[in-house]
């Protein structure tokens, strides 16, 4: 475990190694015949699925630019919805942020 409470779990290992070694068809297919969704990583690029989630995220968007709670909240009040701010990582990705206590993990303003 490092400093910031992440743990890299043997499920994320797993994932890991079969986001690297398995078809993608045949990940695409398990992903979407269970209902879960289907997207590319937004660190590394390839393209994983919710069965295969490392359950971390990172802002969408540069620390200094993430929205306030204050402003969360008023848009809410004025869409009825509020958008994330963050995005789930692939397992390998979560892995090597976790390794290496990158920065993109430790911000918690959302």
């Amino acid at each position: 475990m490092n400093n910031m409470g992440f743990i890299i779990t043997t499920k994320m290992k797993l994932d890991a190694f079969g986001i690297k070694w398995l078809p993608i068809s045949l990940r695409r297919f398990w992903a979407t015949s269970g209902g879960w969704f289907w997207m590319p990583c937004p660190v590394c690029g390839h393209e994983f699925g919710g069965h295969e989630s490392s359950c971390v995220t990172i802002p969408k968007c540069l620390v200094n630019e993430l929205p306030s709670q204050e402003e969360l909240n008023e848009k809410i009040r004025s869409d009825g919805i509020a958008g994330s701010v963050r995005d789930l990582i692939c397992s390998s990705c979560a892995i090597k942020l976790i390794t290496n206590n990158d920065a993109r993990l430790s911000d918690t303003r959302d």
